[in-house]
């Protein structure tokens, strides 16, 4: 099956926030609409792609991201986790 989207980390002060989104500025838009007036003096987080084949502990299991969304259907930029 084909991805349509990517995974997308958006840090800022070492919280992070992943989003699936199919570019970066989707993503940070995602992010702003739940929060664009903590950032002061026009500060902006840190978006980086995340290769969905990266491995990472998910609620205590060692898996790939792929892996983890394998039951997502994409519709709309959205948050998948975050931490803090």
């Amino acid at each position: 099956m084909k991805i349509n989207y990517s995974v997308f980390e958006v840090e800022h002060d070492g919280e992070r926030e992943f989003i699936a989104a199919q570019t970066k500025q989707e993503a940070l838009q995602e992010h702003f609409s739940r929060g664009a007036d903590m950032y002061e003096n026009d500060e902006q987080p840190t978006v980086t792609e995340i290769d969905i084949e990266t491995q990472g502990n998910f609620e205590g299991d060692k898996i790939t991201w792929r892996e983890f969304l394998s039951d997502f259907e994409y519709n709309k930029p959205q948050l998948l986790c975050w931490s803090e």
